[in-house]
């Protein structure tokens, strides 16, 4: 549900601000599943409190940016926190499977 790791901090591969972020990175078409997705590789990444989603700028902001979604398409904290365990436990049984797999 992750994806791959995110980008490094210190790397080149970071959108410039006012470049075309399409041109550098392949971003999927939007959805709602899509936007909590990346909410939730957002609060991992950064570290930042789940509590995030709370802040009415936050919500204020992801409306700006896509004015066709409602309050009700951002969930509040504690699905992100479910949404979270969740993508943790997809992380670890595949991570299992990959040392089960690997010689040694």
């Amino acid at each position: 549900m992750l994806g791959p790791p995110p980008y490094p901090r210190l790397s080149s591969s970071w959108p410039v601000v006012g470049k075309s972020a399409s041109s550098d990175h392949d971003f999927p078409k939007f959805s709602i599943k899509e936007m909590h997705r990346h909410i939730m590789k957002f609060i991992v990444a950064d570290d930042q409190a789940i509590s995030v989603v709370e802040c009415p700028e936050f919500c204020q902001l992801l409306c700006l940016l896509c004015q066709d979604i409602k309050d009700s398409d951002i969930p509040h904290s504690i699905k992100f926190w479910q949404i979270i365990i969740n993508a943790w436990d997809e992380y670890f049984t595949a991570i299992k499977c990959d040392l089960a797999a690997a010689q040694g």
